[in-house]
């Protein structure tokens, strides 16, 4: 079972390791659209320096000025992050490596989720293949379909559905819910709204949860 400790080593890497990666890219890739809906790939990028960078207290206060409009507020910082230029963003990045913070009332397993996620909203659209840890996505399926987590999503996206992963020993959810079973990292992303990775499952569970995240959209 990890630790908190454990997560933060993980993190540490992680963030290391996307920053090699945006190192690496050329200015096309950097403006290329990512499966983060509305954002390049510098804007999810920026988001991912947003926390340790701006804070509670100043992200609080943003979120105040949008009228309490928690993605508005994500969506403006991430823009004003993506404003530096693409070799500072790395800089940005690597140090913060050994950075904790986390938003209220959550752990190290939320910066470590984002991380992950959104390094493959990245990776996906340039077609940079990644094998990603077990350990880590096993964590991360747990968290995020359990009941203390639902208040992230939309009410209901995750109602009578059974996850079933076929690339490790992972299953979540209602035995007798519909089932969205395939790649672990496929179900990541399909849970996290990731449209594409629904293409990469199967089971009547797809279609169910294809059209929630439509009508969550409209």
């Amino acid at each position: 079972m990890e630790t908190p400790a454990d997560i933060w080593n993980w993190i540490h890497d992680e963030r290391l390791g996307l920053a090699d990666l945006l190192e690496s890219l050329d200015d096309e890739q950097w403006r290329t659209p990512s499966l983060c809906q509305g954002w390049t790939v510098r804007e999810v990028a920026g988001h991912l320096l947003t926390g340790p960078n701006v804070g509670t207290f100043k992200f609080m206060l943003m979120f105040a000025r949008n009228r309490g409009d928690f993605d508005a507020t994500v969506d403006k910082l991430a823009h004003q992050m993506a404003t530096r230029p693409p070799e500072q963003i790395v800089t940005d990045l690597r140090a913060i490596a050994d950075n904790h913070w986390t938003p209220p009332g959550s752990g190290p397993e939320s910066p470590y989720t984002d991380l992950l996620v959104h390094g493959q909203d990245i990776r996906r659209p340039l077609g940079i293949q990644r094998e990603l840890p077990p350990e880590g996505l096993r964590l991360i399926l747990t968290k995020s379909i359990e009941p203390r987590k639902r208040s992230v999503f939309p009410k209901g996206r995750f109602d009578n559905l059974r996850f079933e992963a076929t690339d490790l020993d992972w299953t979540g959810g209602p035995p007798e819910g519909d089932l969205l079973k395939g790649p672990a990292e496929s179900l990541m992303m399909a849970i996290w709204g990731r449209r594409p990775a629904l293409d990469e499952l199967e089971g009547p569970g797809v279609e169910v949860l294809r059209n929630r995240l439509d009508a969550e959209s409209r």
